[in-house]
């Protein structure tokens, strides 16, 4: 009989994991707690759900070993399955509901005695579902994690407390160890001392700036990056940061190498720009000057050609540039005839013989001709003088 219930079961457990293999999708775990007990002990485990994406029925059935294991109960006071049907015989909790439920907790609790006589080991205690889907009937994928209850001789299991690492030495994990027979064990399971070791370590503190030198428009600038261990002080790591060098300041523009312009030759100047932190020098422009305009001097009299009495008289005028003598201006002026001078009825310069009036007036127009020709002489001299 017990081989068929054994076949049973297994034929359950394969046929859940086909299941499971169909709908699997999310990391749905069922899992049922780990402990440590003597025979003749008592022994409550949880069964807990965690990542739940939410049911509305479901059907658990306790698996375990009868021959190390009595079932006493199953319970769901205080857990996410309260008031659900339970058959504490079969150890079997049936839960129907019209919403999803979606908590991660605790389902239930299932309580065993542990046989008398037991050999020591570990017993494992499981779960199946006849069902479990969601309101709308979905089915849900889910695996089951096993607990098991660690049968031991009559160990005498102590407590022991957590004690945290520091900086420098290990810390030991928080276990129970047996007074007789000095086993260690962790939530039901053997451990070893390598197990419960907690590894020292520092812990870094915020990023301290050290050594820190500025940097200018010449040079680079530097900066030491330290984290030191906020429990005790060590350092614990330095990095150097090199800062890049400021950027130069432009001073006013200055004028250098300064060549005059003239009315002949073209002047040029620098223009210059220098930082005025540092005094290098960050720019520098030729700038040609036009000429300068050339200087007008008085007029001066040139290529002076007399008058006669038979053909014009000329002058030029001429204007230069007082600086580099570059002549700027010619106007050539004609001046008139000058009269003849009649002696004895001839022309004293060019032997024409003089004309008779016309009327008895002949001595008044030559009078007046020879008055002209006087003020022309004096006109023409005084722009000589001049």
């Amino acid at each position: 009989m017990k081989k068929m219930i054994s076949l049973l079961v297994v034929l359950a457990l394969l046929t859940a994991g086909m299941v499971i293999a169909a709908f699997a999708t999310d990391n749905t775990v069922i899992a049922v707690e780990k402990t440590v007990a003597a025979a003749g002990e008592e022994v409550t485990l949880e069964v807990v759900i965690t990542n739940n994406p939410g049911f509305a029925a479901a059907k658990f059935t306790v698996e375990y070993d009868e021959t190390a294991l009595t079932l006493v109960g199953v319970d769901t006071t205080g857990c996410l399955l309260e008031g659900a049907t339970e058959n504490d015989a079969k150890g079997v909790v049936a839960f129907a509901a019209t919403s999803n439920k979606t908590e991660d907790g605790v389902l239930f609790t299932v309580t065993f005695k542990v046989n008398e006589g037991v050999a020591d080991g570990a017993y494992d205690v499981s779960v199946t579902l006849g069902k479990f889907i969601q309101a709308d009937r979905t089915a849900i994928a889910y695996t089951v994690d096993a607990g098991c209850v660690n049968v031991v001789h009559a160990c005498d299991l102590q407590d022991v407390e957590e004690v945290p690492a520091t900086c420098t030495e290990n810390g030991v994990k928080a276990h129970q160890k047996c007074s007789l027979c000095g086993k260690l064990y962790v939530d039901g399971v053997e451990v070893t001392e390598a197990d419960l070791v907690i590894e020292a370590g520092h812990t870094e503190g915020e990023v301290k700036i050290e050594n820190e030198k500025a940097a200018t428009c010449t040079e680079e600038g530097s900066h030491d990056e330290v984290v030191y261990c906020s429990v005790c002080g060590e350092e614990l790591s330095r990095k150097t940061v090199v800062d890049e060098k400021l950027a130069h300041t432009e001073g006013e523009v200055k004028i250098e190498n300064e060549v005059p312009a003239t009315c002949t030759t073209e002047g040029s100047h620098d223009e210059v720009v220098y930082c005025s932190v540092c005094g290098e020098e960050l720019s520098r422009k030729t700038v040609v000057d036009e000429k300068l305009a050339h200087t007008e001097g008085e007029v001066v009299i040139e290529n002076e050609k007399a008058a006669t009495c038979t053909e014009e008289g000329s002058y030029d005028e001429v204007t230069y540039c007082t600086e580099c003598e570059e002549e700027l201006s010619r106007k050539t002026v004609v001046t008139e005839k000058l009269p003849h001078s009649y002696v004895d009825g001839k022309c004293e310069h060019c032997g024409e013989e003089e004309k008779s009036p016309a009327t008895g007036d002949y001595a008044i127009v030559a009078v007046a001709t020879a008055l002209v020709s006087m003020m022309g002489i004096v006109a023409l001299t005084k722009k000589k003088e001049n």
